[in-house]
């Protein structure tokens, strides 16, 4: 037993101590397995400081006595490890989890906890799925059985947030039985199908008590941030994008670079940079205006010159790098009419580019050989 806790439920060190970055087991089992098509071992282990996929967190990467860790599953009471290369059943050994993918999974999951207890809270909005997007640039979401989501709730939600993480409090997990009347009043989309033994709540101190089994931080403040992106609807459903921790910072970073380049190529300062794209876009708009108008007269005129030569040429072929679709159906309609076969090219010599054949007889004969 550990802490009180049976070890032959369904937890994991990883889920009774989450910052635990190195431990040693035992192994209990080694068989050969494939994964997505490469050969290796499934290894079980009597406890594992890597945790398996499940409560929308993906599974932790890192080493089993310096062998890489492909993949974790959960199976029942067991958590299924997957390497490239065996190791001898019945030895003891060390375990290295990749701490910076499980920490940033740790402030994702634990932010979303606290984002859906203060959205409930705030506003009834239920949280009905979410998603841990993998990789620190990635945005993550929550799905709120709402179809409406105000600037205002969003940044009140955002406030509380913030205001709940400098308040320190603490976020612990503790174990109930699956007859406990305590679970009536925890939060919970429900329990796996496979699921056995004793039911793990992770609670925030003064806010919520919730059903999971994923990693989480010890205090909300190593949260450090949350920040509320923005809302998309989709199927009846608001999806709310955020990110938390050192997904903040970073996503700073990278918005300090694009402020560092616009201001570089619009020649202006932060708060002017809408106005010269939008500035920007339209003199573009009237300047692709001009272009169409000009191939459209240029069309004609080439058109018009071949129809007036003589002798009259039965064949007119026609390139134009700056071409579009329309150059070339103008040209098309105004030469075949008079049985002129057309053969007009557009596009960059360099590059992909299209081509229009007038000449029914031709087509007829060509196209399927082409097709």
């Amino acid at each position: 037993k550990l802490d009180g806790i049976d070890q032959h439920i369904m937890s994991f060190q990883c889920q009774k101590d989450s910052y635990l970055q190195t431990f040693k087991s035992k192994v209990v089992s080694c068989k050969p397995a494939k994964l997505d098509g490469i050969d290796g071992y499934e290894i079980v282990m009597e406890d594992t400081i890597l945790f398996p996929e499940g409560g929308g967190q993906p599974d932790d990467r890192g080493k089993i006595d310096g062998i890489d860790v492909k993949r974790v599953e959960r199976r029942g009471r067991d958590a299924i490890h997957f390497l490239c290369h065996p190791i001898e059943e019945g030895k003891v050994v060390e375990m290295n989890v990749d701490w910076i993918r499980r920490f940033d999974h740790m402030q994702q999951h634990s932010g979303q906890h606290l984002i859906t207890a203060i959205t409930d809270d705030m506003y009834g909005y239920k949280t009905t799925s979410w998603n841990l997007a993998i990789g620190q640039e990635h945005k993550c979401h929550i799905e709120l059985n709402t179809k409406t989501l105000t600037h205002q709730q969003i940044q009140a939600i955002e406030d509380r947030c913030n205001e709940c993480i400098r308040q320190h409090l603490s976020m612990t997990p503790r174990w109930l039985e699956p007859d406990s009347e305590e679970l009536e009043d925890v939060r919970s989309r429900g329990l796996p199908d496979d699921f056995v033994g004793r039911v793990r709540v992770v609670d925030i101190e003064g806010i919520e008590s919730n059903m999971c089994c994923g990693t989480h931080v010890k205090n909300l403040s190593d949260i450090q941030c949350v920040k509320l992106l923005h809302t998309e609807l989709k199927k009846g459903m608001t999806l709310l994008y955020f990110i938390t921790g050192d997904r903040v910072l970073q996503y700073l970073q990278r918005c300090t670079q694009v402020e560092k380049e616009l201001t570089k190529l619009l020649s202006t300062g932060l708060d002017e940079h809408t106005e010269a794209v939008e500035r920007t876009l339209k003199n573009q708009k009237q300047s692709a205006k001009v272009i169409r108008n000009q191939l459209r007269e240029i069309a004609q005129l080439i058109s018009f010159r071949h129809l007036h030569s003589d002798p009259l040429d039965p064949v007119a072929m026609v390139h134009k790098d700056e071409g579009d679709n329309e150059f070339m159906n103008i040209i098309a309609s105004e030469l075949s009419p008079h049985n002129i076969l057309v053969f007009v090219t557009v596009g960059a010599d360099k590059g992909c580019g299209q081509f229009l054949l007038a000449d029914e007889t031709i087509v007829n004969e060509l196209g399927p050989q082409i097709a």
